[in-house]
């Protein structure tokens, strides 16, 4: 009898230590509201049961937490200032949606003034002219993953990183199209000395390019990309200005690099179908390396470039007019190709385009079949 008194005294003055301790964390703020976490700075805020609005939750945020988005369709412009993860419930299931803006040049998500920021499970739209649906700008830096990215709008762009900022960006499905009278929307923009990784990524039209880095470096491995290509504006077509001849006709492209800083950039593996060009090189390209890609059925050439020092390794084209173009604009060109094979061109295998005093030329090894 004496025993069990005794234990159960020790047992109350136990569960009181730990009501008085729960006590003292709750006032110290250790713990989340809703029991969300249990480390200062690392909370989660969970939208919309905690906070109304996405941006709401941004605001209240600290570096280190993560937002969680409940499903549901979201008309916000969001700005991302600090370092976050901002997870939605799934793409198709939690929509952030930029409300129409006359003037126009908004984002949906902007990432900011060196944010760093994990950006997943989302549908991510934008339907106005000239608009973002996901900024990274300002030295920010972003891993944005498994979203479905779209904009609509004429001469819009699906994701653009910019003013010497960093992403990865893969296993997302990205959209970037209008209507037919419209030339000029672009999956992926890097550029003003950024650096991405683009992987996995499905990237569609109809646009202008798929993936456009001017002036920065990028990684482009292992995406499908196809629809881009001048021959969706009636307009243009009408009007002749869609063909191969670089100085005096627009081509759409898969992937275009342009005015390559010499940190090299790498494009291996991506399956590329119906564009005007698969890969378009121009301006130097010190160090790239064009690598494995299969390239389909383009309306003009599967690999071009042009004003510069370039070499293709290891692609194939199938179909198209011509297999490998080589254009001279404003300095002399040479196309290095080894152990590319051309299939089935319905013109020829390779497009030489010599301008205004300059000479275009292609060498090297390749093979050609049909």
């Amino acid at each position: 009898m004496f025993r069990t008194v005794a234990v159960t005294k020790n047992v109350r003055g136990v569960r009181g230590f730990f009501v008085v301790l729960v006590g003292a964390l709750l006032i110290a703020g250790y713990l989340g509201v809703g029991g969300a976490v249990a480390s200062p700075g690392h909370a989660t805020l969970r939208v919309p049961f905690q906070y109304p609005t996405i941006q709401s939750a941004i605001n209240a945020a600290h570096p280190g937490d993560t937002i969680l988005v409940a499903p549901g369709t979201y008309f916000e412009n969001l700005t991302i200032d600090k370092s976050i993860t901002l997870k939605g419930s799934g793409s198709g299931r939690t929509t952030i949606e930029c409300p129409a803006t006359p003037s126009g040049f908004v984002a949906t998500v902007a990432i900011v003034n060196g944010a760093t920021v994990d950006l997943a499970g989302f549908t991510i739209l934008n339907t106005n002219a000239n608009d973002w649906a996901v900024l990274v700008v300002f030295g920010s830096a972003a891993t944005i993953h498994d979203n479905s990215i779209q904009a609509l709008g004429a001469g819009s762009t699906a994701i653009e990183i910019s003013e010497s900022s960093s992403a990865t960006i893969t296993s997302n499905e990205i959209v970037a199209t209008a209507n037919p009278t419209d030339f000029g929307e672009i999956g992926i923009v890097v550029y003003a000395g950024s650096q991405t990784t683009i992987t996995h990524n499905s990237i569609t039209g109809p646009g202008a390019y798929g993936i456009w880095i001017v002036a920065s470096t990028a990684t482009v491995e292992f995406n499908s990309i196809s629809q881009f290509e001048c021959g969706y504006n009636s307009g243009l077509v009408a009007a002749g200005l869609c063909g191969p001849n670089m100085a005096l006709q627009f081509q759409g492209a898969g992937i275009f690099d342009g005015n390559d800083p010499g940190l090299g950039t790498t494009i291996e593996y991506n399956l590329i179908y119906t564009t005007d060009a698969g890969v378009f090189l121009g301006e130097g390209c010190p160090g790239c390396v064009v690598k494995g890609n299969i390239v389909v059925n383009s309306a003009d050439y599967g690999l071009a470039a042009f004003d510069g020092t370039y070499t293709f390794l290891q692609n194939t084209v199938i179909g198209g007019p011509y297999g490998v173009g080589a254009g001279a604009l404003s300095v002399d060109t040479t196309v290095t190709l080894s152990h590319v094979l051309i299939v089935d061109p319905s013109v020829a295998p390779l497009y030489i385009e010599s301008d205004f005093g300059y000479t275009a030329a292609i060498g090297g090894t390749w093979t050609v079949i049909g």
